[in-house]
């Protein structure tokens, strides 16, 4: 949903926008669209590398309890 030449002449960031749909470190959510809030902790987990649990939720829009019970190391701002 970002504008990537926004952030880049903003922020000076360029964006992975992970199009081969790869397993990641940790994900970042910054923003709380609506498609966003519908993620339940198995749609998290299988965008994660198998050795990672890694979620930094800056909006708090996952359920923070359910997250921890199924071993999302989990931050929040």
């Amino acid at each position: 949903y970002a504008d990537l030449e926004e952030i880049k002449r903003e922020y000076d960031l360029e964006i992975d926008t992970n199009t081969n749909k790869e397993k990641v470190d940790g994900i970042v959510l910054a923003v709380a669209h609506d498609e966003y809030k519908n993620y339940k902790v198995d749609d998290i987990k299988q965008m994660l590398k198998e050795d990672s649990n890694l979620v930094f939720d800056i909006k708090q829009v996952f359920n923070k309890k359910e997250l921890l019970e199924n071993g999302i190391n989990l931050w929040r701002l």
